[in-house]
């Protein structure tokens, strides 16, 4: 008794709830019995997923059966039982027959249970009349989904461009709701606990002290059913001070295909989409932080009793300098080196971590130093040509994007236009980043050029690659320019002048903004100098001691 196996799919997930998968299984059951052929127990499924691009044939159920003929489960003389063909598939015309005729040359017949017509390798080369018909049912399934997939588009286009009016999707921050007349309104209780964020963080509070303060004062979390949270949580927050929606900004995204890959890809950002929570300076100062935090430098913390923490490094062995007390009659505290300190033996066996040794430096000495010299105006607004340094580096940037978008899009035109396919091989100079077209795939064609086997899909991926890389050095370098601002300096050494001169140093203050306004800070024990490489002015401020 020969064998069938069926194959059943729908496209979307909520067609479960429908007669689909019933219909189909049904079909194939009663089609076995009534031609006397051993349906298999396991019948290979793509429940929820297209066949429009073809993805379904390389990772999914489909990809499963073509395996099994490879390995020999399914045999020459088998079947295949299919509800019709856009089941099979529904990908470009010359695409769905060749899985078809792969299939039937392995010796596999195929059937379309809705008419019961039969597929085998003879019949698509002797038969015209179902060779034709299974032509024009694979092109009819593919019009319909590229129907489909147009409207789509067409459906987001327009929404997109009407989103000013009408908000693009319900789906909002969690200090914001949709109102009955369709309009983005804020959720006033919430919206302070935004703000209370930003603040407390600005002030040098780091996410998790944030937390602490949210939970032990019974704040309620966001979200609904099982997407909120019983307690709020340090990433909860980080992710809130990265959000644009505060300062109104929404950036919408638009799905990509590359054969079966799907991708995210930004579109443009669209201002005062959202209501404003915070204001831009604000919310700049934050990134400014936060963008020097994930780069490895100190992460806010309470309590700071060091206006120098993480500043100063060790001249011989580049650890960060520690306040330590050293004296305990006299209460002085020293800055010393963190490695000697954690190293040091005795006299004899001498600094195991820090050939340098334990020098230290007087705190208290030091600190005044400073405090003297932000008081009478050593460190000033005067913007040197770092502004400009930045400003030429985004601009390069750009162009840089510019150029990768371009060559993208005339690579992505060639492919819809049939010009070309992914495979296609390309010439790919590695030393001029020159790209050529060799012409149509051909399996024995020879790949030239400085990188062998190169392919139109690797140049597209490398170039995604080179775009998404100048959007984030555009994003980092417009947050240094923010930075860089004269009336952003101005604030902050204002700031820096009312951390110092209050009855008490906020040192915890102190040390968020030298991050912030320094590039690098040195400290020379020898000379008695602290250095300060402010990253708007060309000249550095030297104090001594």
């Amino acid at each position: 008794m020969a064998r069938a196996f069926s194959y059943l799919r729908f496209s979307r997930p909520e067609q479960r709830k429908g007669d689909s998968l019933r219909r189909q299984t049904e079909a194939a059951r009663e089609y076995a019995d009534r031609h006397n052929l051993a349906l298999d127990d396991f019948s290979f499924r793509d429940l929820g997923h297209s066949a429009y691009r073809g993805s379904h044939a390389e990772i999914g159920g489909l990809s499963q059966f073509l395996a099994a003929i490879d390995t020999g489960h399914v045999k020459p003389g088998d079947y295949l039982l299919i509800e019709n063909f856009d089941r099979l598939s529904r990908q470009v015309l010359d695409e769905a027959f060749d899985l078809l005729r792969t299939i039937c040359n392995k010796g596999i017949s195929v059937v379309t249970l809705q008419d019961g017509n039969i597929y085998d390798k003879e019949s698509l080369s002797r038969n015209f009349a179902s060779l034709m018909w299974a032509l024009f049912a694979f092109a009819r399934a593919h019009d319909e989904s590229a129907v489909k997939s147009d409207r789509l588009l067409s459906t987001w286009h327009n929404k997109r461009k009407d989103m000013r009016v009408k908000p693009l999707t319900g789906k909002l921050p969690g200090w914001l709701r949709l109102s009955a007349e369709k309009q983005i309104t804020v959720i006033e209780d919430r919206a302070e606990v935004v703000k209370e964020i930003f603040t407390r963080y600005v002030e040098g509070q780091s996410p998790r002290t944030i937390v602490n303060r949210l939970n032990q004062n019974n704040v309620e979390c966001w979200g609904i059913g099982k997407q909120k949270s019983k307690k709020w949580n340090s990433s909860y927050i980080q992710k809130i001070l990265d959000n644009e929606s505060v300062i109104g900004r929404f950036t919408p995204h638009k799905i990509m295909f590359e054969g079966i890959k799907k991708t995210r890809v930004p579109l443009e950002t669209v201002n005062d989409y959202f209501p404003v929570i915070i204001d831009a300076e604000t919310f700049n100062r934050v990134q400014e932080v936060r963008t020097r935090n994930k780069l490895g430098r100190r992460k806010a913390t309470g309590g700071l009793t060091n206006a120098f923490s993480m500043l100063f490094r060790c001249p011989v062995c580049g650890s960060w300098l520690v306040r330590v007390n050293k004296n305990s009659k006299s209460n002085w505290q020293y800055l010393v080196c963190g490695a000697a300190k954690a190293g040091y033996r005795d006299a004899d066996s001498g600094y195991r971590l820090c050939p340098g040794g334990y020098k230290a430096v007087r705190y208290d000495v030091v600190e005044q130093a400073f405090v003297d010299a932000v008081l009478c105006g050593r460190f000033i607004s005067s913007t040197g040509s770092a502004l400009e340094a930045v400003e030429a580096a985004i601009e390069a940037q750009r162009k840089r994007r510019e150029e990768s978008l371009r060559r993208s899009t005339n690579l992505t035109n060639a492919i819809a236009e049939g010009a070309l396919k992914g495979s296609s091989p390309v010439i790919k100079d590695l030393e001029k980043y020159s790209l050529e077209v060799v012409g149509p795939a051909d399996d024995d064609l020879q790949i030239v050029g400085k990188v062998e086997h190169w392919t139109v899909a690797e140049e597209l991926e490398l170039l995604a690659s080179a775009i998404k890389g100048a959007e984030i050095a555009i994003e980092r370098l417009e947050l240094d320019r923010e930075a860089l601002k004269p009336r952003t300096v101005d604030i902050k050494l204002r700031e820096l002048k009312m951390a110092v001169c209050g009855p008490e140093i906020d040192r915890q203050k102190i040390n968020m903004l030298l991050q912030a306004l320094c590039d690098s800070s040195e400290l020379n024990a020898d000379t008695k100098e602290m250095t300060f490489n402010l990253r708007h002015a060309d000249k550095p401020v030297v104090v001594v001691w």
